[in-house]
Order: C-alpha cells, then structure tokens, then sequence
C-alpha cells in the first residue's frame, strides 16, 4: 500500500537542503537537453528549407537556360530565312554552321562551368554565321586583354551580350552597322563590354528593359554571381551600350 509512504511526504521532505545540487543538476542536464533537440531541429529546418531553395534556384536555372536557347534558335533560324529569301547560294554553309553551334548548346554547355575560351569560340562563330547575312554593311571589332589564362564562367554567360547586339542593332540599321566587343580578364576581375549603334529613335531596348534576353540575363546573373556582378546598361538616341563586371569570380 503506497499510502502511508505518501503520506510520510512533507514538503520540507521535498525541499530538503541538501536536495538541491540533485535538483540543479537534474534540471540543468534537462535544459541543456532540450537546447540542444531545438538547435538541432532549427538547423534541420535551416538545411531542409535550404535544399529546397537550390531546388528552386535550379530549376529555375533550367527554365532561363531553355529560354535563352530557343532564343538563340529563334533568331537564328530568322537570319537563315533572310539568306533563303534572297536566294543566297550561303544557306548551306549557315545550316551547317547553325548545326555545329546547336551541338555545342546541347552538348558542351552541360557543366556548371567551363573555360572562359570554350566561351569566346562560340562567340566568334556565332559572329562568323552572322556575317553571312550582313556581309560588308557591318563592322565588328573585338579587343581582348586577358591577363588570366585559367578562368572559368557559367556556360553562355557572355554570348547573349552579343547576340542582343545583332538583334537589336545591326538587323535594324539599314547601313554602316558596327559592333565593338572588349574583353578585359585579370585573376580579379572579367569586364565585358559590348557596344553597338542602332536606328534612331529605336525604342526597342532601352536602358529600362533590355529586350528578353536581357532579362533573362539579369535573373542569372542574380542566381549565379549574387553580390559579385554589377550590369551596366547606356542607351541614347544612337547607340547601346552594356557593360557585364564579375569579382572574384574562380
């Protein structure tokens, strides 16, 4: 019968001096206890809620990178209709250089990065294909000043940059169209810079939108380089001018 040992219980029994380090100790060990279940159930909340935004971030990625490559074919495809249209004996040549290109979109432009050079060949071939339409009425110059050889950029980074230029530039200027490309590349620092003229009055693009291209590009650049970039977007009544800076960019 726990009766009467419940009753020999008196409250100095609980209190009892020399009960205290036990009761110290005991709600001490329960305290830290119990800290260390909600650290540990923060942290995992943290982490969980973690992976599901690069989840997101990722598939949004995905979703800009499909965007910008039917982009890309969109506006190819439109140049080559150009060519047809005039009867132009370089349709050919256009179609197996489009062809090499769209290889190298599906298939070289897979990893997270790649070497800055893989990068600027897909730009002077896309350039080359362009010339195909523009022949002499367009002017194009490229300066380069790369002091480091080992860097690697998010693939098609810079290309749309380019491709922007030919769209909303040469393809609406009846003659004397130019683009003029510098790359500056210092183990700190890479600076791209694209200029081109454009017809006058031509409220296409404009420093507040960009075109869809460009669009695309600034929620990239968000995603990729957060805090590393800075856009640097000029227009005026002639010409158009970008400007791309990324620090510390490995």
């Amino acid at each position: 019968n726990l009766i009467p040992f419940f009753e020999q219980i008196t409250f100095s029994n609980l209190f009892d001096y020399n009960l205290l380090p036990f009761y110290f100790e005991t709600g001490l060990i329960t305290f830290i206890a119990l800290t260390i279940k909600l650290l540990k159930d923060k942290k995992q909340e943290k982490e969980e809620k973690n992976i599901l935004e690069q989840q997101k971030l990722k598939a949004e990625l995905l979703a800009l990178r499909t965007q910008l490559n039917a982009h890309f074919l969109f506006n190819t495809l439109n140049n080559l209709y150009g060519l047809a249209i005039k009867k132009s004996n370089l349709v050919p040549k256009g179609i197996l250089m489009l062809s090499e290109m769209l290889n190298f979109v599906l298939y070289e432009c897979t990893p997270v990065t790649y070497p800055l050079n893989k990068e600027l060949d897909f730009i002077n071939n896309y350039i080359e294909l362009e010339k195909l339409r523009y022949g002499e009425r367009l002017k194009i110059s490229i300066k380069k000043d790369i002091e480091y050889s080992g860097k690697e950029i998010t693939p098609l980074l810079l290309f749309p940059f380019v491709e922007n230029s030919f769209k909303h530039g040469a393809s609406k200027v009846v003659n004397d169209a130019w683009i003029k490309i510098r790359i500056k590349l210092t183990a700190n620092e890479l600076v791209f810079e694209v200029e081109n003229n454009k017809a006058p009055n031509d409220q296409s693009v404009s420093e507040k939108n960009g075109g869809v291209g460009l669009e695309n590009m600034r929620r990239r650049l968000d995603i990729l380089y957060p805090g590393r970039h800075k856009l640097t977007i000029n227009s005026n009544e002639n010409t158009f001018f970008i400007c791309l800076n990324i620090t510390n960019n490995q």
